[in-house]
């Protein structure tokens, strides 16, 4: 009991380490998403062929290696390995870490949108 509880416990932290925080840009899962949407235009076709690369599991691996490996390498890197984007994260002044970056709210939209038959409307400011 004692060793699994060690065992356990050193993979906790591994995944720790390796899932820094990052949210990273999902490149793997993207591309398999965009596989999927590519090949049929029929929304039945795209469910169907959804569940079949959830079962088969390509879906679930996708996502870990993105959580576990691609994301962690983004963040350390800048640039994600998959495809290509660069980090939404910036090297702090120190040198040390990275810092993500913002968006000033002058750069958000400021337009006022209300759907048409909506029973609520949405307000961006």
């Amino acid at each position: 009991m004692n060793r699994r509880l060690k065992l356990i416990a050193v993979l906790t932290l591994s995944l720790a380490v390796l899932s820094t925080g990052c949210i990273g840009h999902f490149g793997l899962s993207g591309k398999v998403r965009q596989f999927n949407l590519e090949q049929t235009e029929d929304r039945w076709g795209r469910e169907i062929l959804f569940v079949i690369l959830y079962v088969i599991p390509v879906y679930p691996f996708a996502g870990f290696a993105d959580i576990v490996l691609f994301n962690s390498i983004e963040f350390w890197t800048g640039k994600n390995p998959i495809n290509d984007k660069p980090s939404s994260s910036t090297r702090s002044s120190s040198g040390r870490g990275r810092t993500p970056s913002t968006t000033s709210r002058a750069s958000l939209p400021s337009a006022t949108t209300v759907p048409s038959r909506a029973k609520t409307a949405r307000f961006f400011r």
